[in-house]
């Protein structure tokens, strides 16, 4: 599996999906991998939505994170196994579709641990999650100000 995801996760020069970025794809200077975050996915991603709909989009992945992050706080809380890992599923599709690569696999470590109803596991294994988390909420509210800045 680890080997798909590095075929298929990261272009190579020549690739198709680099030539058909759009023209504008270079104008935002490469952003760091760090932490497992790819914040050229997230770009992309707004890019290919169009003008008329990213700010929407980035607007309705924020409410959707803060929403993730409530309720995963108050599922640990009291131990709401439910909550957790309706939250945690959540977090998986919206770290995935960002290109969080290790926010999305905390949030699966959380999910499974959660599913297992391991308390511990699954307070130790968020504390991670949740730094990642505010990064990417971090990094979305940056991007959202660039956008309204632009306009």
């Amino acid at each position: 599996m680890r080997e798909f995801d590095q075929r298929f996760r990261t272009p190579k020069p020549g690739d198709p999906a680099i030539a058909c970025r759009s023209a504008d794809a270079t104008a935002a200077p490469p952003l760091p991998q760090e932490f497992g975050f790819d914040g050229n996915v997230f770009r992309d991603l707004l890019r290919m939505a169009g003008p008329d709909l990213a700010d929407e989009l980035a607007q309705r992945f924020l409410t959707d994170l803060a929403q993730v992050r409530q309720d995963l706080r108050q599922g640990i809380a009291r131990t709401d196994w439910r909550a957790q890992a309706h939250a945690s599923h959540v977090l998986i599709a919206l770290a995935g579709t960002a290109g969080a690569a290790e926010l999305e696999r905390n949030a699966r470590g959380v999910n499974l641990a959660t599913l297992a109803e391991m308390p511990v596991e699954s307070a130790a294994l968020a504390a991670a999650l949740f730094a990642g988390l505010d990064r990417l909420i971090a990094f979305i509210t940056e991007i959202a100000t660039e956008r309204k800045a632009a306009r």
